[in-house]
């Protein structure tokens, strides 16, 4: 069973006061953030998403003895830039969690023309 998730940091914690937070003029920092590292920084250095992530699910696949998904790699980053954050509270977990999602597109089936 999983534990109990820790409650959301007090919202005049440390953090919201440095990052001044409801103060922010551009809410899409982190979202910008997000694609330029996976469309830039994060693509050169690791390559295509789709050939690390099957890579990744290949290793994953056989360190877990059950079947892993390509897809299924960037649904478990999430997961763990979720729990990074519920422990400390970063404005790159949330960059790095909406890359992920954002690759997650890369996984969605072509439109119908």
């Amino acid at each position: 069973m999983i534990g109990t998730i820790p409650t959301p940091p007090d919202p005049e914690s440390e953090w919201d006061k440095k990052m001044a937070i409801g103060k922010l003029k551009d809410r899409g920092t982190l979202l910008d953030q997000a694609k330029d590292l996976i469309n830039g920084d994060r693509k050169h250095d690791y390559g295509d998403a789709r050939v690390d992530f099957a890579k990744i699910a290949t290793m994953w696949s056989a360190i877990f003895g059950v079947p892993v998904e390509p897809f299924q790699v960037p649904l478990a980053m999430i997961c763990v830039k979720i729990s990074r954050h519920l422990h400390r509270q970063k404005p790159d977990n949330i960059a790095d969690l909406a890359g992920y999602a954002g690759l997650l597109e890369l996984f969605l089936p072509t439109k119908a023309k």
